[in-house]
C-alpha cells in the first residue's frame, strides 16, 4: 500500500495517502477515531483494481476538536494541493 504523506497548510499536520491515476478521481474521508487505515484496502482496490485515483484524507495529528468546517478546510486544503480539479467525495462514519 502507499505511505501516508503530511500536508501542512497554516501549519496544521493533515495526513493523507494519494495513489491511482485514473481518470475518475475520488476523495475518501474518515471519521474521527478511527484506525488511520481503515478506508486503506477500498481505496487501494480502487486504485489499482478499478483504476480510479483515490486520495484519503486523515484527522489532524493530535486534534481531537477539530469542528466540521475546519475538517471542511483540512479537505479542502488537501485537494488542491493534490490538484484535482473535479472529484467524488465519499467517506466512513459509525455515528449512532
Amino acid at each position: 500500500m502507499t505511505d501516508t504523506q503530511i500536508f501542512e497548510p497554516e501549519g496544521r499536520a493533515v495526513p493523507f495517502v494519494d495513489e491511482g491515476d485514473g481518470p475518475v478521481k475520488l476523495v475518501l474521508i474518515q471519521e474521527q477515531g478511527l484506525p488511520a487505515d481503515v478506508l486503506g484496502v477500498v481505496g487501494h482496490y480502487l486504485a489499482e483494481e478499478a483504476g480510479f485515483h483515490v486520495v484519503r484524507v486523515g484527522y489532524r495529528a493530535g486534534d481531537a476538536d477539530v469542528s466540521v468546517e475546519d475538517r471542511v478546510d483540512d479537505v479542502l486544503a488537501v485537494i488542491d494541493h493534490v490538484g484535482l480539479s473535479d472529484t467524488w467525495i465519499g467517506g466512513h462514519g459509525t455515528s449512532a
